[in-house]
């Protein structure tokens, strides 16, 4: 605000006192930073904006950082507070570590756990596992995920539910493409794209909605060095044209209710990300107890590396609440998402 109407005061000759008593009087306005000591001339007010500006450690006069329409005379009473204050700031610094450090203490004496302690590596921060540990701990994960498949699937769905997915539960691969056009149906979807991912050579996806005239296609890119940005831009405006992305899954989250995708060939975020639906189809023994067992499975394609440069974790349909603390559906994504278990 100060430098705003500083900048809009006309320069004529000799006016340099207009504008600092007009710089003083926007500060007293709207800059109540109270403390012991300020500027010369503006005791009561404490250091400005463009003092603290100015006891900065980059502060120069010239035409890069000047306030504009200023003259040095007009900030001449502020740097002179700014070169007092530069003196201070050691104390004060000093003064601020010793509280910190005495928090920090407090809290650790509470805690009953002494500051400076290493954090030893084991099982609970997986920092000490090599890859074999990370083998064998994820094919733990791998047969829990396969024992209880039955009581994890019933978990999901549960769990995805309360965080807005529709959920379809069907008995075989067949039953899970009827689910998905019936989906179609009742949104009238004329267009769809899937990702190229192996459970669509088990889910009869593409032939069911074909049959029923839904145009299906596949955001398949091409393999090594002939993914162009052609190819990527294809892939981007069908994404954004179609009534419906689907897709499988890497794993799913019981617990938290939801869908893991990993991007890479075959399976562009996009898919899952713009359309404003998306179909997530989670096959048995896919569905995972928590983020815990998610994070093993994870360590151990890090460590073998296989693991991808990113993942999704899709919980529910796009939500935001950024206008009105009002939550409004569809904003960064998908407005309407389903998930098809299948088991």
């Amino acid at each position: 605000i100060a430098r705003k109407a500083v900048s809009k005061i006309p320069k004529p000759g000799g006016c340099g006192d207009v504008q600092a008593m007009a710089l003083r009087d926007v500060r007293a306005a709207s800059f109540r930073f109270r403390s012991a000591a300020g500027p010369p001339g503006d005791a009561s007010d404490g250091p400005s904006r463009l003092g603290r500006l100015a006891a900065g450690p980059g502060w120069r006069l010239d035409e890069e950082q000047a306030v504009p329409g200023t003259s040095r005379e007009v900030v001449s009473d502020s740097v002179a507070w700014a070169a007092s204050e530069r003196k201070r700031r050691p104390e004060a610094r000093e003064r601020l570590v010793t509280e910190r450090g005495a928090f920090l203490d407090k809290v650790a004496g509470i805690l009953g756990k002494p500051r400076g302690r290493a954090v030893d590596p084991d099982a609970a921060t997986h920092l000490a596992e090599g890859i074999e540990e990370a083998r064998l701990a994820a094919e733990k994960v791998r047969r829990t995920a396969h024992d209880e498949a039955a009581s994890l699937m019933d978990g999901l769905a549960q769990g995805a539910a309360q965080l807005g997915w529709v959920v379809h539960r069907t008995v075989s691969h067949e039953d899970a493409a009827d689910a998905v056009l019936e989906i179609c149906r009742r949104a009238a979807v004329r267009t769809a794209l899937r990702a190229d991912m192996p459970v669509f050579g088990r889910v009869p996806v593409d032939r069911t909605l074909q049959a029923a005239g839904i145009d299906i296609s596949t955001a398949a890119r091409p393999a090594g060095d002939t993914y162009t940005d052609d190819a990527r831009r294809r892939i981007r405006a069908a994404a954004f044209a179609v009534d419906v992305g689907i897709t499988g899954v890497e794993y799913a989250v019981a617990e938290t209710g939801t869908a893991v995708l990993h991007p890479r060939q075959g399976l562009s975020r996009l898919v899952s990300l713009a359309p404003p639906r998306h179909v997530a189809i989670v096959e048995r023994g896919q569905a995972l107890p928590s983020l815990d067992e998610l994070f093993l499975l994870e360590r151990e394609a890090f460590l073998s590396g296989t693991l991808t440069s990113s993942f999704n974790l899709i919980s529910g349909p796009s939500k935001t609440g950024d206008i009105a603390a009002t939550i409004v559906q569809g904003v960064h994504g998908p407005v309407e998402v389903h998930m098809v278990l299948v088991g």
